[in-house]
């Protein structure tokens, strides 16, 4: 998984993640899986820089389907990241390395409509985050001297709620038989809530574009997308490739 995102600073990050399921019975399936990510952030302002993190993860997650058709999802993980932080402002520079735990949680509830020339898929999500960062430990360099700096972040919270339309688009096969290829539109409204030092809630609208495709045996998906958003007054856009094989 391979993602870039823009925003008012710049994030690169990469994904290698591998799970495990299992069929419950004929309408809910459960699973377990475990991750790696490497991140490297672009920080503009008065104080620009970067911040290169790398990251495990684990969690399980759960996928139902109802006789009339809704499909429940759920998830929860844990992630645990180090970070190595550099800025300066043309005078000063202040670097640190410090770690951080992370608690993720969320569901959905989607659809599946068939239409004659598309399928449609609407879904409400919630995601919440919370992140322990506690003390920072940073050293400001001026004029060759270095002074020792504490920072206490605490704990960062963060909730998401998603509401997406999702139409899809069936496209002739690149090879008959063998490769299965759909288009995706996604307009979507979310809200989001912060908690940190300061507390911050916002609402927007965003468009995500998204092509995929699927081998005949259903075991090998690649996926691209692009998302455009605008929360708040803050834009947003990112870049998605995914690559996926089942065993």
């Amino acid at each position: 998984d391979y993602r870039v995102t823009r925003g008012v600073n710049s994030a690169l990050s990469m994904n290698g993640r591998m799970s495990w399921e299992r069929y419950a019975n004929a309408t809910t399936m459960y699973g377990y899986f475990l991750g790696a990510n490497l991140q490297r952030t672009d920080i503009e302002g008065s104080f620009a820089g970067d911040e290169n993190g790398m990251g495990l993860l684990g969690g399980g997650y759960m996928i139902t389907r109802g006789e009339n058709g809704l499909i429940g999802s759920s998830y929860a993980a844990l992630g645990f990241n180090r970070n190595d932080l550099n800025l300066d402002d043309g005078t000063t520079t202040v670097t640190d390395t410090y770690d951080t735990r992370s608690l993720m949680i969320g569901g959905a509830l989607s659809g599946d409509l068939d239409r004659e020339t598309y399928r449609l898929r609407p879904s409400l999500a919630a995601n919440f985050t919370q992140t322990r960062i506690g003390d920072l430990s940073m050293t400001e360099t001026t004029g060759g001297t270095a002074t020792p700096l504490a920072v206490s972040v605490g704990t960062v919270r963060f909730l998401e709620i998603v509401a997406t339309p999702e139409f899809l688009f069936t496209l002739d096969p690149m090879v008959e038989g063998h490769l299965a290829a759909q288009f995706s539109v996604a307009p979507r409204v979310s809200c989001e809530r912060r908690e940190a030092a300061t507390d911050s809630r916002e609402c927007g609208a965003g468009l995500a574009f998204g092509l995929s495709s699927t081998s005949g045996d259903g075991l090998t998906s690649i996926n691209a997308g692009i998302s455009l958003d605008r929360i708040g007054s803050e834009d947003r856009r990112s870049l998605q490739l995914q690559a996926e094989m089942r065993f």
